[in-house]
C-alpha cells in the first residue's frame, strides 16, 4: 500500500486542510486567542484567503462571540482557536452556554507536541499534574465530541468525523491538534461525506400522531408555544405556515421572541411562566391543549428630567429596522426586551437557560459578523473591525437581577464609568502603523477616523441628541451608558424576583 507521503497532495498538511473543511461548511471568520501550542496551526488557518480571522482579547469573548456567530450566520457554525489547557479552560464556561443553546461551535486548541505524550512529564499550561487529558475529559462534559488527533492513525478522517458530528447533533465539539502536526502532509480532501438530511427515526411517530388526533379533535382551546429550539429543524416561513394551518393563538418563550412576526394576527406575546403579564398568563391558563415547537420547560419629556426605562425602550424599539438583530443581556434587560414590539424581520437573541452575565457584548460581535464590566475588552475588538451596533448599557448600579431576588451588599460592585473607558479604546496609536506590519492600507487610515461614538446619557434631552445621531450617522459604533434610577426595574423582574426568591 502506497504511504501517506507518496499519496498526499503537496498543497494541503492539516492546518490548511482543516482552513478547507471549515470553508466547506460555511465558516467565513473564525475567532483566535493565540498561545504557544496554536501559533503555527494559525499560520496554516492564514493561508486560506477565504477565511477571516478575528482576533478577540481573552477566551472568555471569543466564545461569547462564537456563540453569537453561530446563532445568526447562515451556515449556523462557529469556529474559535485557543492553546491548551489554560485557554481551553477560560473558554469553557462559553462552551457549556453554547451546548445549552444546541449551537455548533468548533473548538480547536493547540496542543503539546505528539511525542510528550505518553511520557511521564510535566507540561505547562496544566495544573501541575501529569495528567495530559484534563482538558479532553473537561470538554466531554459540554461537548457532542471531545478527540485528540494523534499521529499513527488517520487524523483528517477523525476531524471529517468530528466536524460532521457537530452539524448533526447541533452541538459544539472540541478538537486538540498537538502542535507539531499542522504540517503533517494530507490527503487531497474530497467532499465532506455529510448524510442526507433526514426528518429523525420515531419508533413511535404513528402512536404520538394518533394521541394528537385524538386531543385534537376534544380541544375547545388549542394554543401553540415556540421556543428557539425551533430554529434548528424549521424556517422561519415552514413555522409561520404551520401555524397558519392550525390556525389559534401562538405565544413565544422569551428567547424565541422574532421567530413569529409580532404583526401576525396569531401572535398573542410571550409566555414565561409566572414572570408572565398576568394577561398572558390567564390565556395561556385558559388553555385546554398546550402545542410546544421546539419546546424546552423551564410621551415627550421636558429634556432636562431624568431618563428612565421606558423612555430607552422607546428609542431602542423606533430605531429598530427589518435585518436588525436585539441582543438582550442577561436581567432586567430580558424582561424589558419583552415589551419591545419588533418590526418583520427583526431577530433576537438572548441565553435564557444558561444565564451568563457578560454574554452579549461579545455575541454581539459575533452575531455582526455573520454584565459589561465582565466583557468590556471586546469593545475594542468592534471598534477596530467598525461594527455598526448600537449598544445600550444600563447603569443602575448593581445586579438588579439578583437584589430583585435576594438583597445584599454583594450586589452593589464599584461603579464605572462606562462611557470613558469605551473611550479608552480608540485612542489614535502614538506609532504610525500601530507597529502592526500587517495592517493593509485602508486599515492605516480608518486608524485616525475612530468609528466608535460614547456617551452619558442622564436627561431625555441626552437621550435626544443620541437618538438623533443614530440616525444621521449610520456608520458609527454607539456606545450609550444610560444612568437610570437603581430601582427603575420591570414588573416582569419584580414578579421573577418573589417567584425565585420565594
Amino acid at each position: 500500500m502506497p504511504t501517506l507521503e507518496a499519496t498526499a497532495s503537496p498543497k494541503y498538511n492539516l492546518g490548511t486542510y482543516l482552513a478547507y473543511r471549515l470553508e466547506e461548511i460555511g465558516a467565513r471568520d473564525y475567532f483566535v486567542v493565540p498561545g504557544d501550542f496554536n501559533l503555527i496551526l494559525l499560520d496554516q488557518i492564514l493561508k486560506n484567503d477565504n477565511l477571516r480571522m478575528v482576533g478577540c482579547c481573552n477566551e472568555l469573548n471569543a466564545g461569547y462571540a462564537a456563540d453569537g456567530y453561530a446563532r445568526t450566520s447562515s451556515s449556523k457554525v462557529a469556529v474559535v482557536f485557543v492553546t491548551f489547557m489554560v485557554g481551553g479552560l477560560s473558554l469553557l464556561n462559553a462552551i457549556a452556554g453554547a451546548y445549552s443553546e444546541g449551537l455548533r461551535v468548533i473548538v480547536v486548541s493547540g496542543a503539546p507536541s505528539s511525542h510528550t505524550y505518553g511520557q511521564d512529564s510535566l507540561i505547562h499550561h496544566t495544573t501541575g499534574l501529569k495528567d495530559q487529558d484534563q482538558a479532553l475529559r473537561m470538554f466531554e462534559q459540554v461537548t457532542t465530541a471531545s478527540v485528540r488527533l494523534q499521529r499513527g492513525t488517520d487524523p483528517s478522517s477523525i476531524l471529517d468525523q468530528t466536524l460532521i458530528q457537530c452539524l448533526v447533533d447541533s452541538l459544539p465539539v472540541y478538537i486538540e491538534i498537538p502542535s507539531d502536526m499542522p504540517e503533517d502532509l494530507c490527503y487531497l480532501p474530497g467532499p465532506l461525506p455529510l448524510p442526507r438530511p433526514l426528518m429523525p427515526v420515531l419508533n413511535n411517530l404513528q402512536d404520538a400522531f394518533t394521541l394528537f388526533s385524538t386531543y385534537w379533535q376534544t380541544t375547545q382551546n388549542l394554543m401553540i408555544i415556540v421556543v428557539p429550539f425551533a430554529r434548528n429543524s424549521l424556517t422561519r416561513n415552514t413555522l409561520i405556515s404551520l401555524i397558519e394551518k392550525l390556525g389559534c393563538p401562538v405565544f413565544c418563550q422569551p428567547d424565541g421572541k422574532s421567530l413569529i412576526p409580532e404583526s401576525h394576527p396569531q401572535f398573542q406575546g410571550t409566555f414565561w411562566g409566572m414572570a408572565s403579564d398576568p394577561a398572558c398568563m390567564q390565556k395561556v391558563m385558559e388553555s385546554d391543549l398546550w402545542v410546544g415547537i421546539g419546546t424546552r420547560w423551564e410621551q415627550h419629556n421636558p429634556p432636562n428630567v431624568p431618563i428612565t426605562t421606558s423612555s430607552i425602550l422607546d428609542v431602542i424599539e423606533s430605531i429598530l429596522q427589518p435585518n436588525d438583530t436585539l441582543i438582550a443581556e442577561a436581567g432586567d434587560s430580558w424582561f424589558n426586551s419583552q415589551t419591545i414590539h419588533l418590526p418583520d424581520g427583526v431577530d433576537y437573541q438572548m441565553q435564557l437557560i444558561y444565564g451568563s452575565i457578560g454574554w452579549s457584548l461579545p455575541a454581539t460581535l459575533g452575531c455582526q459578523l455573520a454584565l459589561f464590566q465582565m466583557t468590556a475588552q471586546e469593545l475594542s475588538t468592534m471598534i477596530r473591525l467598525r461594527m455598526k451596533s448600537v449598544i445600550f448599557i444600563f447603569n443602575n448600579l448593581g445586579y438588579r437581577i439578583e437584589s430583585a431576588i435576594h438583597d445584599g451588599p454583594y450586589n452593589y460592585p464599584s461603579n464605572w464609568n462606562y462611557s470613558l473607558l469605551a473611550s479608552s479604546m480608540r485612542n489614535i496609536s502614538h506609532s504610525p502603523g500601530n507597529g502592526n506590519k500587517y495592517l493593509t492600507e485602508q486599515e492605516k487610515k480608518d486608524q485616525h477616523n475612530p468609528a466608535l461614538v460614547s456617551m452619558r446619557i442622564k436627561t431625555q434631552g441626552d437621550l435626544l441628541i443620541a437618538y438623533e445621531r443614530i440616525l444621521s450617522e449610520t456608520e458609527k459604533l454607539f456606545l450609550l451608558e444610560c444612568c437610570i434610577h437603581p430601582w427603575d426595574i420591570s414588573e416582569g423582574l419584580r414578579r421573577f424576583g418573589r417567584q425565585v426568591g420565594g
